[in-house]
């Protein structure tokens, strides 16, 4: 589809006044994750203030888009799909440095201990947790008598209204030593409104702590979105669509969730099990009954720091693989079971998402989609995405352009794993591309491949950024297998540790790399 007749068809579309902010022209950019970042600034992990001179290198390189995993609170959980709350930020991504520390020694001492933990291969992220809470407990001591009638920290709490009941719940699991509400006493599953005052008076300034480290991500990250936007660079976000069992929104608003199943996927050539997220289900009767004020919230906030959002598991709008408590994955079953409802339902709560929020939406739709998703997502005017892997059929010249268009996801292979694990696949790419076949890429292979991912018919280009940086031995690490972030499905120490081999310094000041990806783009 030529970009003038997919304009005149977007003006058709429910999305088309969040595409008008956008641009309906094709955008180049990365992904990752921020805790992968590291620089000589970030105490252990990647911060918020490392995507400042990151967004320079994108405008200096020529791309536009900047892809975040999420970056909500998981209160120590590597898995960023794992969000305690929708809408509060992880502390973790708090750039310490930035803070002023005045004459406080022993805090400049605990900093400088926390920065060598960035030298690590992989992130140790339950221990960068612990440590920089401990740190934030202190600085926030030290703060505390003049945060109490902080005018501009009450104004805070005073525009976000979850933030009472998410630093409430947090209090309450400190007390009850787990976060696991149904196993909190009883007494406190089912709390009313007079109880819930009371209790938010007796914790006063306990509450304040948790209010004080919401203030300080949300600062940072609105000067991140606001320095984007200087450079005219885009940031994409991403919203997982499930919540933990285990977080503030689901304890606090339990009418919208259904508790008596677990989502997950059904069977398939990849898991022949199944699979069971421990995820509770949406409650989507309850959504409406209550105007979708929850999503409304969440959208409002994520626009405070995107432009545009990728719905992870967009299929879950539509319909959901529910798992009942104590059975196998396999055992599950379709919500709704009645087929004939999925397109309805699909359309009707992604349209009120478009309604509800300022932004574009995109959505993750890999996997077993049923024809449904695709007709309502086009419809809608909503981008997938196109793995080139999976596409081996199709020119380049024949991708949807409602489309994302990438080489790997966090979820998958790299490129060079991919290619090294399954050489018939891999084979046949080879011999399409006129490649003898070997089960390592070479340079140029790697950015010839690049280059067809930025140069398809989508709208969207968007790689991992190691896939760039592979181009150079070193600027990766030296198994390929460490350049993977997540494997699906499993609990391993490596998922969600992965950290770029180079220093964010490195990565923007390396000449070969920036020539390449400029020579890859045009």
């Amino acid at each position: 589809m030529e970009l003038n007749s997919l304009q005149e068809f977007l003006k058709s579309c429910k999305s088309y006044p969040l595409w008008e902010k956008v641009g309906i022209y094709p955008h180049h950019g990365i992904q990752l994750p921020l805790s992968a970042l590291h620089s000589q600034n970030s105490a252990g992990i990647g911060e918020f203030f490392d995507l400042l001179p990151l967004i320079d290198w994108l405008q200096e390189i020529g791309m536009d888009v900047l892809q975040l995993l999420p970056i909500n609170d998981t209160m120590g959980e590597p898995s960023p799909y794992f969000a305690i709350s929708s809408c509060a930020l992880n502390p973790i991504f708090l750039s310490l440095s930035s803070l002023p520390l005045s004459e406080e020694k022993t805090l400049q001492q605990d900093l400088l201990d926390l920065q060598r933990l960035s030298s690590l291969e992989h992130i140790p992220y339950p221990i960068i947790y612990r440590k920089k809470l401990e740190w934030l407990r202190q600085y926030f001591h030290i703060q505390k008598k003049n945060l109490l009638f902080d005018p501009a920290l009450q104004s805070f709490v005073d525009s976000h209204p979850f933030l009472p009941l998410y630093a409430l719940f947090l209090i309450l699991g400190e007390k009850e030593k787990t976060l696991n509400w149904s196993k909190w006493d009883p007494s406190l599953h089912r709390l009313s409104q007079e109880k819930i005052r009371s209790l938010l008076e007796e914790n006063r300034e306990e509450l304040f702590f948790f209010y004080f480290l919401q203030y300080l991500a949300f600062a940072q990250m609105q000067k991140v979105k606001e320095h984007a936007a200087k450079k005219k660079i885009l940031l994409l976000g991403d919203l997982p669509i499930m919540m933990s069992p285990h977080s503030a929104d689901v304890f606090w608003h339990q009418s919208l969730f259904n508790l008596e199943y677990s989502a997950g996927a059904p069977p398939d050539d990849f898991n022949q099990e199944g699979q069971k997220w421990n995820f509770p289900l949406f409650d989507w009767e309850g959504m409406k009954q209550d105007h979708f004020s929850w999503w409304k919230e969440r959208l409002s906030i994520a626009a405070l720091f995107y432009d545009l959002y990728r719905i992870d598991h967009i299929v879950g709008f539509f319909r959901t693989w529910a798992v009942p408590k104590l059975e196998k994955a396999s055992h599950g079953f379709f919500l709704p079971q009645d087929r004939t409802l999925w397109k309805q339902e699909g359309e009707e709560h992604l349209s009120k998402i478009i309604e509800l929020s300022s932004i574009l939406p995109m959505g993750e739709d890999l996997g077993q989609i049923p024809q449904e998703t695709f007709d309502v997502m086009k419809k809608l005017g909503i981008c997938g995405m196109r793995v080139m892997r999976w596409q081996h059929d199709k020119k380049l010249d024949a991708y949807n352009p409602l489309s994302i268009t990438t080489l790997s996801t966090h979820d998958t292979e790299t490129l060079q794993e991919w290619w090294h694990n399954h050489p018939t696949e891999s084979r046949l790419l080879a011999r399409q591309k006129n490649w003898s076949y070997s089960s390592q890429l070479t340079s140029d292979q790697r950015k010839a491949l690049l280059f067809d991912s930025h140069h398809t018919s989508s709208l969207f280009h968007i790689n991992l950024l190691q896939e760039y940086l592979s181009l150079f031995p070193n600027l990766t690490w030296p198994f390929f297998e460490m350049e993977r972030i997540n494997i699906p499905g499993t609990i391993l120490p490596s998922n969600w540790c992965y950290r770029f081999r180079p220093s964010l310094e490195e990565i923007i000041h390396h000449e070969g790399c920036k020539k390449a990806i400029q020579e890859i783009i045009y």
